[in-house]
């Protein structure tokens, strides 16, 4: 049976430097790295590891085969009369 990816989606920044180091990329490059994923997913908000330009094809496809960036779906939305707005957000299951 194979093991579900795992979403990089509200990992921390050590959490993303081991599973990268977990896929091969070396200490030294996990920082940048980690920086590069970071801003890919929450700056510009990637929904594929092939937006990532700047990061290598065979980095993208080990993280393809590893991972996913799954993020929030928005399953209700309530705006009130002052503007404030509520979202029921669902989360994918991680093992």
């Amino acid at each position: 049976m194979p093991t579900a990816k795992i979403s990089l989606v509200g990992l921390s920044r050590e959490e993303l430097s081991q599973h990268l180091q977990s896929i091969g990329v070396p200490a030294k490059q996990a920082r940048m790295r980690v920086s590069q994923l970071w801003n890919w997913i929450y700056i510009r908000g990637a929904g594929s590891f092939d937006e990532m330009l700047n990061l290598s094809k065979d980095l993208r496809k080990k993280l393809d085969a590893s991972f996913t960036i799954e993020h929030a779906e928005i399953v209700s939305e309530q705006i009130s009369t002052d503007g404030t707005q509520k979202w029921l957000l669902r989360f994918s299951t991680q093992t």
